[in-house]
Order: structure tokens, then sequence, then C-alpha cells
């Protein structure tokens, strides 16, 4: 099977210190950072390892084209459901470990991994700001999707004194805002202007959900040549950028950040955080 370079190959993503400009390198740095700092499992990074096993190990009939996430789960919500089974038949399943009751179980855990981000924000939500729900998640349940580390780079480079960064959501521009799961990272714009559109060579794209960042010209190439398998965008779509900001500029609350969290402040002694070297 092959799998999506763009997740798995570490190599592909290790910073190249000398060749990339400061603050290419420093926005790299973020990445490393968070997922060094808060280790976790990404349900959505094994959607095409999800979609192998179903499509090799799915019922008789043919296995539907997953063309997104949600697809492989209402997939396996309709197979652990399935009513076809004849009532003897669920006798048997109940005293016989067939390799149909396996393939179910391991459909169950894949449920269950599945749901368990969507149980965890919702449960947050009643009591934590997004921005503690998403370390509550990385910390307590070693678990986030793209949304919870884009949380977290916006935190990371607001500590270093980024002020105008933003958690963004992507869409497809030819396709109904509304319909679409939006993928998730944090965005900034080096002239310190807020994030309302693209600006080529000015604007930073920061996905430690990917572990890696670049300019968003060429981040958002990458996300179209590399990452169909993750991804809903066409190769010929325009992608709109919609900022969120999620990490309020309160100086008492970052320090506190800063303080429980030390590895997320930018250490050197020759330039502060995204400075260009003179």
């Amino acid at each position: 099977m092959k799998i999506s370079r763009s997740v798995y190959d570490n190599k592909q993503h290790s910073p190249n210190f000398t060749s990339r400009i400061a603050p290419i390198r420093d926005a790299q740095w973020v990445c490393n950072t968070i997922n060094t700092a808060f280790p976790h499992l990404s349900p959505t990074k094994f959607k095409i390892i999800f979609e192998h096993y179903i499509q090799k190990n799915g019922a008789k009939e043919s296995v539907p084209v997953f063309k997104s996430y949600n697809d492989i789960y209402f997939y396996i919500k309709s197979q652990l459901n399935s009513k076809h089974e004849s009532f003897f038949e669920k006798i048997k399943q109940k005293f016989c470990t067939t390799k149909f009751q396996k393939k179910m179980n391991t459909f169950a855990v894949i449920e269950k991994y599945m749901e368990r981000i969507s149980m965890l924000r919702t449960e947050n939500k009643k009591t934590m700001t997004q921005l503690d729900s998403s370390i509550n998640m990385l910390v307590e349940h070693k678990t986030g999707n793209c949304q919870e580390l884009a949380i977290l780079a916006e935190l990371v480079t607001k500590l270093n004194g980024i002020k105008n960064s933003a958690t963004c959501l992507f869409f497809d521009g030819n396709l109904d805002i509304n319909k679409q799961i939006p993928h998730a990272a944090c965005v900034f714009n080096l002239d310190n202007t807020p994030v309302e559109k693209i600006i080529n060579n000015k604007t930073i794209i920061i996905d430690p959900w990917l572990g890696k960042a670049d300019f968003a010209n060429n981040m958002i190439k990458h996300y179209k040549d590399s990452c169909a398998d993750f991804l809903e965008f066409p190769p010929k779509s325009k992608v709109i950028v919609w900022p969120v900001e999620l990490v309020m500029e309160i100086p008492n609350e970052l320090n506190k950040y800063k303080k429980e969290y030390p590895q997320l402040v930018f250490k050197s002694k020759d330039r502060k955080f995204m400075q260009k070297v003179k």
C-alpha cells in the first residue's frame, strides 16, 4: 500500500536550517516544537490506512469510494448497525470468533477513535475555551486533529510576539462551505497586517498537523498536489481562507502559558522570533 509522503515521511518535513530564510525556519520550529511538546494521535492522518483496511475487508457488495474521513465513519456505522444478518447468524457470532466478527471488532475500534475527538470537543466546550480545550485534548488525552494543532500554533506565535496570527479554516472555493469539512492551520502576514487574504511571499502558513510550514502559495500548492488523500481540494479549485482568531492577546494569560510551557518560547541569542538575519 502506498502511503502519502505528505504525512508519513518525516524526512520530507525536517527543516533545512541552512537554506531557508529565517521566518520560514522559525515557522517550521513552531511545527516541530508543538509535535515534540505534545505527542499525540491524530485519527484523520490514518484515513488511507482505514480506507485500505475497509476496501480489503468490506462487505461482499462493492465498497464505495471514500471522498472524506466522514464517508469512512458512516460506512463503518452502517456495517456495525447492519441488520442483514439472519437471526441464526447473529446467535452464531455470539459464540464463535469468525473472520467476520474480527472484522467488526476492528471496525468498532476505528469508530471509537473517530468519535473520540468529537466527544472531547463537545465535553470541553461546556467548561473551557477552545485554546484550553485543545491543550487538554493533547496533554490529557494525547489526541488532536488539525484544529487543535492550529490553535496551538496560534498560541506559540503569539507567545513569541506575532500579534496578527490567527487560526484559519481552508475551504474549496468551488463548493458550498456548509457542505465541506474544512482544514485548519495557523496563518499570519509578515508585514503585521491582519490575515484577510493570501499575500504572495508575505503570508506564512504553519501547519503542525502536516508538520510543515512555508509561504502560503507554496503551502496551498502542497495541499493540492500532495495531500489529496487527506484534504478535499481539487487541483484547480480556489482555496478560501477564513481567519478565526482563537487566542486572545491578554498579557496575563500569555504569561501563564509561558510559565506552564516554557518550551514554547523561542530562545536565541542572535535574534528575535521571525526576525530576519541581517
